[in-house]
């Protein structure tokens, strides 16, 4: 089992990656405003600080936009309780307190806050990353004006992208059934199973960004360009989607890139994806089982007629109480009954003839 970025470095592309990037159209945007050379806060926690802020600046609510340090928060609370004899539940309020509750918008506090935030946020990825963090004193580490400035900025940045291809409906997506239990999410995790909504025994974990009505969005907070590990990533996410079940996967028509850092976009329309390349990834890279395979129409794009345009929210799942299973069934009911009565019918007939 392995997390879809796991599952990227055990994999070996075809030269110039299975989606190379030069198959995105790219779009520079330009806001006036440099980034300053240097950051005293590691690329990796920059990156999460700035996603997690745009989705909060955006109107996702906060324990949503902040959801992966809040739950590594709890975890590292309970290591911490553990160790030291200590409730975690207080750990946890007085962490809350002095640094999520800090965290209102694009103040020099909140991105302070943030940062210090996103070191918890390594708990859910990684634990023993998570402790060597706390070890090496990463949460006393504040980011120095440089740094806040470029965070700011690419908040900033990142915000104006979805205010163009927006609204955004959806932060931190899962690929998890429509209808999820925790019996069935038990079953899929000891292996009774082999697939549990987009996701499978071989790649059994990964997470999204962003989700707009018929966009799916990563956010790169990159010094170079995107590659083509990155578009593989986004190309599984897509196929997930569709495998999962779930309504907004089927509006997807776009899916792209946005990095905040040199301010450009990485767009591509799903129809340029080939149904070849599909087929390789569901079989060699995510590994659906051919039983399982449910084929899903990646073809089937937006319908009008039939899911209007609500900008605020995802269209409603159609009425399928009488689906094509049921119709099927109840033309079986009625040509037995039917020919019951007629057989009955004609022995009747035959029985006043004889007589």
């Amino acid at each position: 089992m392995a997390t879809v970025t796991q599952r990227i470095k055990q994999i070996k592309q075809p030269y110039g990656g299975y989606l190379p990037p030069s198959m995105f159209t790219v779009t520079d945007y330009n806001d006036n405003t440099d980034l300053c050379p240097t950051e005293n806060i590691s690329p990796s926690t920059i990156g999460s600080v700035v996603e997690y802020l745009s989705a909060l600046v955006m109107g996702i609510p906060f324990k949503q936009a902040f959801e992966e340090p809040i739950s590594g928060c709890k975890l590292a609370s309970s290591i911490i309780g553990l160790n030291e004899g200590t409730n975690p539940g207080v750990i946890f309020e007085v962490a809350y307190d002095d640094i999520f509750s800090n965290i209102t918008g694009l103040d020099d506090l909140s991105i302070i806050s943030a940062c210090k935030a996103c070191v918890f946020g390594l708990f859910t990825k990684n634990m023993n990353a998570g402790i060597a963090s706390l070890g090496r004193g990463d949460l006393d580490k504040s980011p120095d004006r440089f740094t806040i400035h470029n965070i700011r900025t690419m908040v900033k940045r990142t915000v104006t992208f979805f205010n163009k291809y927006g609204p955004v409906l959806k932060h931190g997506f899962s690929f998890d059934p429509i209808n999820s239990t925790e019996n069935k999410k038990a079953s899929f995790s000891i292996g009774t199973i082999s697939s549990y909504g987009g996701y499978t025994s071989t790649v059994n974990a990964g997470y999204g960004d962003f989700l707009t009505r018929n966009g799916m969005w990563d956010i790169k907070v990159l010094s170079s360009q995107i590659s083509s590990q990155n578009t593989l990533q986004l190309l599984m996410y897509w196929i997930m989607g569709r495998h999962s079940g779930r309504f907004e996967f089927k509006q997807i028509n776009k899916i792209g890139f946005f990095n905040p850092r040199l301010n450009k976009a990485y767009i591509l329309n799903t129809v340029a994806i080939s149904e070849s390349l599909i087929s390789e990834i569901e079989n060699n890279v995510i590994c659906y089982e051919t039983s399982e395979q449910t084929t899903p129409n990646y073809r089937s794009l937006n319908n009008a007629a039939m899911y209007p345009n609500t900008p605020n929210q995802f269209p409603t799942e159609p009425d399928n109480s009488f689906s094509n299973d049921n119709t099927q069934a109840w033309l079986t009911s009625f040509i037995t009954i039917s020919s019951i009565i007629i057989i009955g019918i004609v022995v009747l007939c035959l029985f006043i003839a004889s007589l």
